[in-house]
């Protein structure tokens, strides 16, 4: 299709206009207020990932109606759970070698 075809059937579409050459709905305009250092901080990381701040908005927008709520957990744990994910770093041996390790397993196999 050469772009004289393509403007003349986005042109007969009502919703849509032309941006850049590219066909697009319509779109709403939303505005949100941020502390000036959250801003700041997020910028540069979607710089790093080369997204600009619309960009990633749409996206976390659209995960949001794709899971029909947030795409994140945003519960804040009880302490039995943190404690409970906390629970294996405590824990954690470390061994020196393999010999060591399955000595260990075994060890405590037979004391419970």
């Amino acid at each position: 299709m050469c772009v004289l075809q393509m403007v003349a059937k986005v042109s007969t579409l009502s919703s849509t206009r032309i941006s850049q050459g590219i066909a697009m709905t319509k779109t709403k305009q939303m505005q949100i207020r941020l502390d000036p250092e959250l801003k700041t901080k997020a910028e540069v990381v979607l710089s790093q990932l080369g997204l600009k701040p619309t960009e990633f908005i749409r996206m976390a927008l659209r995960q949001l109606v794709m899971h029909n709520g947030l795409p994140f957990d945003a519960r804040i744990p009880n302490p039995e759970t943190i404690a409970a994910l906390e629970e294996p770093t405590n824990t954690l041996r470390r061994f020196g070698s393999p010999e060591e390790l399955f000595a260990d397993l075994e060890e405590r196999s037979y004391t419970g």
